[in-house]
């Protein structure tokens, strides 16, 4: 009697352990099928969700739209747009042109020293003498006079000031150089390392949708079979991580974002991908020619 009794109690833990195995395969298969467990499909369906990758991924649908481009336009097109975008905005670039701009003229005030200089008088008016209140003279003042000077020797003196302009002016055009590709470099690794960051939200938030399928399905298991608890505690452990390292990817994607909204104005950060930028590097020498 014993022995009869266990065998369709048996029977019905196998049969139990068995559907709870095979919906967890099939959660964790890529990409997920409808499968007879209602539950855990809906929740696995509702984390694969683009809403919910968008806000694992740190966007929302008030992020600003592309500088005037497609979301679909050319990776490197954008990465130039940004990158012209923030050299004009930037303001260390700007105090460089200007400063640039003045060794400009310095250097043309120091070249135009070595040639004399010509300098015209003229007076037209009105004009009366007095000498104890009685006017001794009176009559209209017209006067026209030039004078010009020149260095006829100066030992080289503007030669050299000529020199070190020139060597100013080279120097703050290449302070300005600098300062343009740094700002350059700063919104460029910027745009790629969000990007970065947003594709790694979403590959663990795909694990965390994975997870948690293998947790209804360990669920389903242990209530049947409670020597496999230890199963579930892992699953539950490896799940928090994931969400851990969800929230910390997204995290970091919205603190570059505040960095790029820095750089490039408010509205003006690109909202596409950039897959596949740095997909094909050019040769050596095209990139030589574009500088």
């Amino acid at each position: 009697m014993d022995q009869s009794a266990r065998k369709p109690r048996r029977m019905a833990r196998s049969a139990m352990v068995g559907a709870a195995l095979w919906a967890a395969g099939v959660c964790m298969a890529a990409p997920p099928a409808p499968v007879a467990q209602p539950q855990a499909t809906n929740r696995c369906k509702s984390e694969l969700s683009p809403e919910a990758l968008d806000r694992a991924a740190g966007r929302n649908s008030e992020q600003p739209v592309d500088l005037g481009a497609d979301t679909a336009a050319d990776p490197l097109t954008v990465l130039r747009s940004v990158a012209r975008q923030a050299v004009q905005r930037s303001a260390t670039v700007g105090a460089s042109r200007l400063l640039n701009e003045a060794a400009t003229f310095d250097l043309e005030q120091a070249r135009s020293s070595r040639w004399p200089a010509l300098v015209a008088n003229a007076a037209l008016g009105p004009q009366h003498s007095t000498l104890n209140d009685e006017t001794s003279t009176k009559g209209t003042l017209r006067s026209l006079s030039f004078s010009a000077s020149g260095s006829l020797y100066d030992a080289g003196r503007i030669r050299e000031q000529v020199q070190w302009r020139e060597e100013l002016l080279q120097a703050e055009s290449l302070g300005l150089q600098q300062a343009g590709e740094s700002v350059v470099a700063e919104v460029v690794s910027g745009m790629l390392e969000r990007h970065r960051y947003q594709m790694q939200a979403q590959v663990y938030q795909q694990y965390v949708r994975k997870m948690q399928c293998l947790l209804d399905a360990l669920e389903v298991i242990v209530s049947a079979d409670r020597g496999r608890a230890s199963e579930l505690v892992q699953a539950r452990k490896t799940l928090a991580q994931a969400e851990m390292q969800r929230d910390i990817a997204a995290a970091v994607g919205k603190q570059i974002d505040i960095k790029l909204r820095k750089l490039l104005g408010e509205g003006q950060v690109p909202s596409g991908r950039l897959t596949g930028a740095l997909a094909a590097t050019p040769e050596l020498n095209e990139v030589r020619r574009g500088v």
